[in-house]
């Protein structure tokens, strides 16, 4: 395993790239389940009135009753778990020293 200067590993340098795509993407999702939130939010009311009007009507092949259902939980999953991700990554960029840091 090569150091350079300041005592960073390849493995580090990678690592930190690693970390900083997952960020990227992460960030992605996060912007865009709070659209999706607020888009549910107005949806639910327009399903339930078409559920009244269309008993026992499917959605994505499952019965709308129960996509109206669980639509929010899995707003609230996909929000937790990225901010898992989010912790995860902090913990792991603050866990592998840069090259900066080792100069102190």
């Amino acid at each position: 395993m090569s150091r350079d200067n300041g005592g960073t590993t390849e493995t580090d340098v990678g690592l930190r790239g690693v970390v900083h795509e997952i960020n990227n993407a992460n960030n992605i999702a996060v912007l865009n389940i709070s659209l999706f939130g607020r888009v549910i939010a107005d949806l639910l009311p327009l399903l339930n009135e078409y559920e009244s009007l269309h008993p026992g009507s499917r959605l994505g092949n499952l019965p709308l009753a129960m996509v109206r259902s669980e639509l929010p939980s899995m707003v609230a999953s996909l929000e937790s778990a990225t901010e898992r991700i989010r912790l995860a990554t902090m913990k792991i960029r603050s866990a592998v020293p840069r090259a900066s840091d080792l100069h102190d």
